[in-house]
């Protein structure tokens, strides 16, 4: 039996963390919210150029991490 497909994400304030396993090789994509919390900034990959399937790019495109990190911060 192969590796496991599966998507890990990290939600904080400062931010969110993916981490996309397929067929063994993983692809991590990173963004870090502005102090003002009205825009996130890709810092680290991007999940829709890196050759991973369509459904699970269109899965993951939205705004749920978003609306986490400024929820989280209103806990604060």
């Amino acid at each position: 039996m192969g590796p496991k497909n599966k998507i890990d994400i990290e939600i904080t304030s400062d931010g969110w963390k993916i981490d996309v396993t397929v067929d063994g090789k993983t692809y991590t994509e990173h963004h870090e919210m502005s102090d003002e919390g009205c825009f996130a900034k890709c810092v680290e990959g991007n999940l829709e150029t890196a050759g991973i399937p369509d459904p699970i790019v269109y899965a993951l495109d939205g705004f749920f991490c978003f609306d986490c990190v400024r929820a989280l911060r209103e806990c604060e």
